[in-house]
């Protein structure tokens, strides 16, 4: 059966224009000469799972929310340390000055996931996949509204369209969010189509496996169709143990 989604939930980007939040709440990460900012949200990454091209031509001029980076820089402190943050603003040729409320062109996320790639040893989606699962107990933390509302993943996704995009776009004016469409499988999966422009599906599944964690369940996910693939859009079956 369908879940309906309303015409004014197609905006582009992504689940990370979910999160914002403000720089202060971090201290800045210091480097010989420079001051690099900490905190953030990815805010338009979505990625298929087998590859990540660069983003189509219509995207690359629309801004992404520093939270992105900000967040990205917490997490890949956090488990590869500064130094390795440091040497991936380098190899992107970032100065790594990103504020939470700031926006920047996608193409400074996009070489600082390259570079990321590179270093880790890593196929571009799942360094964005990999972000997006560890992302979410970072975004929980800072906006438990959003979650303790809800006591299992599947209604906490559902709401996605209806409730927590249109609260994102109240906190923050020009979050660019992805639209979603739902509908329930025969065996009780639920399908779940991604439509944006930057074709970056991989985020959003990393996303769902980090919200599955965080409600103590375990999430497959499954990509039916892919926009990369040639589809119309990305189409996911999510499935919950």
């Amino acid at each position: 059966m369908p879940h309906h989604v309303p015409d004014e939930a197609t905006a582009v980007g992504t689940l990370g224009a979910w999160f914002q939040d403000t720089p202060e709440r971090f201290p800045s990460l210091g480097q010989t000469g420079k001051r690099r900012s900490f905190g953030g949200v990815i805010a338009g990454i979505g990625l298929c799972v087998r590859r990540m091209p660069q983003a189509p031509a219509a995207t690359l001029g629309k801004p992404m929310k520093g939270i992105v980076f900000n967040v990205l820089e917490e997490v890949v402190v956090a488990h590869h340390g500064e130094a390795v943050w440091d040497d991936l603003l380098d190899a992107a040729g970032s100065n790594g000055v990103y504020t939470s409320l700031g926006s920047y062109p996608d193409d400074h996320m996009m070489r600082l996931v390259k570079a990321a790639s590179d270093a880790l040893g890593m196929p571009p989606a799942d360094v964005v996949r990999w972000f997006g699962r560890q992302a979410m107990p970072r975004f929980a933390e800072r906006y438990p509204e959003f979650f303790t509302a809800y006591t299992s993943t599947r209604p906490f996704v559902l709401a996605l369209n209806t409730i927590i995009h249109p609260e994102v776009r109240k906190l923050y004016t020009g979050a660019l969010c992805p639209n979603f469409d739902f509908e329930d499988a025969e065996d009780g999966a639920l399908l779940i189509g991604y439509h944006s422009p930057r074709k970056l599906c991989a985020l959003a599944h990393g996303f769902i496996e980090g919200a599955a964690d965080y409600y103590h369940q375990h999430a497959g996910v499954e990509h039916l169709a892919c926009m990369h693939r040639g589809d119309p859009r990305c189409l996911m079956r999510m499935t919950l143990h």
